[in-house]
């Protein structure tokens, strides 16, 4: 039975989205704190954790079934102390506890349920566990039954079983530290380009198995559920070879023209459910499509020379998602973006999304024509694609559309962005997804190094101005003093920073540094370096942790892999290599004291030191970081300077850039020479025009630096 009152739990008082979700469960649901985990201690009763999200469609099913049924919350309370943690809160509880669920079950997923001893040790755990048994899954009441018994009578056997499951999460890192690596490598001197030359030939190899494991029909990697992977997609994107380039550039077509891209709104699912990217998972997160954006307009460079409808397609899918993030996730208040927007609506996963046939009829109701137009389109279908309606999809060929349906491309282009705005103003009418309010300095970071990213493949002016502010408002919202926060919900500031907001930051800054030259953004990179060393390496070890010392935790975090985001490792290499770089060849390496030097360089060397074991027995573990490498093995940097007045905008940077792409050689460093002309306050009006005036670029690499040319195919020539 399951019931719906006014009463309040713990969760009440919290600021999360997911937690409050919880908040009237007759679950007792503590929020992870001293005052819970003392509360178990005292009991001596076991600890049943859950974790999830807000835009989580399992977790809310789960919810449903089992938190708000009266009889499984009174086994619950009876039991066990019961904790819920929002992972985009806490990611490093659910980073821990996650890898014990997957060592014990060999998967892993959302919700996530552990049972924990009172000292925080996992015992047993699993995922969505259904109310009643069903499929080989036992019931959640009979698990919390079979757990109580066995942690009452069986206490030796379950702490032992802990004791070695604790033991298996300590003694099989998933990197080296820095003093591992000088043993296995038998050089006590290393250096960032030393174990990046040591590596360099698992860039190749990580190439080789992306094509053995590419879905050469649909597009992205192995098979369903699939999940864009946007670390992998721009590895073959930037590579030099030609099919991999094809393969990134089928990827990026099939997930455009599929269900998991929002055909109307914009924006991208969080993965597809099929192999063919036609039924998503409804959730939006910011994260996808901060990494998506860019690649979106990288793509659309790739193809230039290409005389077809797909260039533009891939340039106007960037767009969408640019037009998604400003419209549905932006906080006016701070000028940030939200979190994630939910699958569910009025309780069902997609229904926001998907469109009955009928309901197509009553939209263009006045025009016929437009109506055949729009159903043919997004193939709308009486039967649907979808438990009776349709996801819509599009064709990939636009131009061929046009010429069957008998219009001309001007005409069809024409007619789409009238159904468009048709349909959208329609879905707006219907109940919104939910939304996660809540703002992480990681994700917010992620989007403005692709928001940079984007402008300076596109020459797009509102990628440039909409990243450079917020960089800004990164620094306003999540820097207090000397301190940097994780979250900020409500205009609260929340949790210290973890490594991968300070790494994203840091990223952030350096795209900024490098589009724009300015020597103001130096401090604050330098500062932000400062923390992530002082705060997450461990100096006895040479290792770089996801947490804080002294945290409450078990086992202390590291992430160097790159999953579906990318990990702090790669971003910190890459971001202060480039700076180094930047400042290097451009003979300004004054704007470092000595000891600025040491510290950036000490901080790159335990990024790579710490993903070489990875990078060596699992390079498809490691894409991005093996990005930084392959760029490292050159160093080319490609020094900017205009002649006129101000520094200019993205476009002569872009200029180049596409230039580039189109040949098939942008794994480079294209960077503004240094200038004083903005502070940080005044950084997003280095995005407004100036008056054109002649530019010269200065290609730098290991042997030196080339004589400055305006011509980009001689650039090209050089490489």
């Amino acid at each position: 039975m399951s019931v719906h009152s006014t009463f309040k739990n713990r969760l009440s008082v919290e600021s999360s989205p997911y937690l409050k979700q919880h908040e009237s469960n007759p679950v007792d649901w503590h929020p992870w704190g001293a005052e819970a985990l003392a509360m178990a201690r005292t009991a001596n009763k076991p600890i049943f954790l859950s974790i999830g999200y807000s835009s989580c469609h399992w977790c809310h099913v789960m919810a449903h079934e089992s938190f708000e049924d009266v009889e499984t919350a009174k086994l619950m309370n009876e039991m066990f102390i019961n904790i819920k943690v929002d992972r985009e809160e806490r990611p490093d509880i659910d980073d821990i506890y996650m890898e014990a669920v997957q060592v014990m079950t060999r998967h892993g997923g959302w919700p996530l349920s552990v049972f924990l001893t009172p000292d925080l040790k996992p015992f047993y755990g699993g995922t969505y566990f259904p109310p009643e048994a069903r499929h080989g899954q036992p019931s959640f009441k009979d698990v919390l039954n079979g757990v109580s018994n066995f942690y009452e009578n069986q206490r030796a056997d379950l702490e032992s079983r802990a004791d070695e499951l604790i033991a298996m999460l300590k003694e099989a890192p998933k990197s080296l530290s820095l003093k591992d690596l000088e043993v296995h490598l038998q050089d006590t001197s290393l250096t960032t380009d030393k174990i990046a030359s040591h590596l360099f030939p698992k860039y190749t190899q990580l190439l080789d198995e992306l094509d053995r494991d590419a879905d050469k029909v649909n597009g992205g990697f192995g098979r369903a559920p699939k999940f864009p992977q946007p670390s992998k997609i721009a590895a073959l994107l930037f590579s030099e070879r030609k099919t991999d380039r094809a393969q990134a550039l089928l990827t990026l077509d099939k997930i455009r023209c599929g269900g998991i891209a929002d055909q109307i709104g914009g924006g991208i699912s969080r993965y597809s459910v099929d192999s063919v990217w036609l039924v998503p998972h409804f959730e939006k997160m910011l994260y996808d499509n901060a990494q998506l954006l860019p690649l979106f307009a990288a793509a659309s460079k790739v193809l230039a020379p290409v005389a077809s409808s797909l260039p533009q397609a891939l340039g106007d899918t960037a767009q969408d998602i640019f037009s998604y993030l400003e419209r549905d996730l932006k906080c006016k208040e701070t000028g940030l973006y939200y979190s994630a927007e939910d699958a569910d609506s009025e309780g069902e996963e997609g229904k926001f999304y998907s469109f009955y046939c009928d309901e197509f009829d009553e939209i263009f109701s006045a025009d016929l024509e437009l109506k055949n137009f729009a159903k043919k389109y997004y193939k709308v279908t009486t039967g649907g694609n979808f438990e009776g309606a349709n996801i819509l999809t599009c064709p990939s060929d636009f131009s061929t559309f046009c010429h069957h349906f008998g219009i001309s491309l001007a005409e069809g282009q024409q007619r789409l962005q009238s159904v468009r705005q048709k349909i959208l103003a329609f879905r707006d009418s219907r109940v919104r997804p939910g939304l996660d309010n809540k703002i992480l300095l990681s994700w917010n970071a992620l989007a403005a190094t692709g928001l940079l990213q984007a402008a300076k493949f596109s020459s797009e002016p509102r990628y440039f101005a909409r990243g450079l502010e917020l960089v800004q408002n990164l620094l306003k919202n999540f820097k207090e003093g000397e301190k940097y926060f994780h979250c900020l919900t409500f205009g609260e500031k929340k949790i210290g920073a973890f490594c991968d907001d300070l790494a994203f930051l840091l990223e952030a800054m350096s795209e900024a540094i490098l589009l724009t030259g300015q020597v103001a953004l130096v401090k604050d990179f330098l500062h932000i370096a400062k923390t992530i060393l002082a705060q997450f390496s461990d100096p006895s070890t040479g290792s770089l942790y996801f947490a804080p010392a002294g945290s409450d935790l078990l086992i202390r975090p590291h992430r160097p892999e790159d999953n579906v985001i990318y990990s702090a490792h790669s971003a910190i290499l890459g971001a202060t290599q480039a700076v180094l770089s930047w400042a290097g060849a451009s003979q300004q390496s004054e704007l470092f004291s000595k000891g600025d030097l040491k510290m950036l360089e000490a901080l790159s060397l335990l990024a790579v030191s710490n993903v070489a074991r990875l990078a060596e027995n699992a390079p498809l573990a490691c894409a991005n970081s093996l990005q930084k490498v392959s760029w490292l093995n050159t160093r080319t940097t490609i020094l900017v300077e205009r002649s006129g007045p101000g520094s200019g905008s993205i476009g002569s940077i872009g200029a180049l850039f596409q230039a580039l792409l189109a040949q098939g050689k942008a794994n480079v460093i294209v960077a503004h020479m240094p200038n004083e002309v903005y502070s940080l306050e005044q950084l997003s009006r280095y995005a407004e025009p100036v008056p054109d005036s002649p530019v010269k670029y200065a290609l730098c690499n290991n042997s030196g630096c080339q004589l400055p040319t305006s011509d980009t195919e001689e650039v090209g020539k050089l490489l």
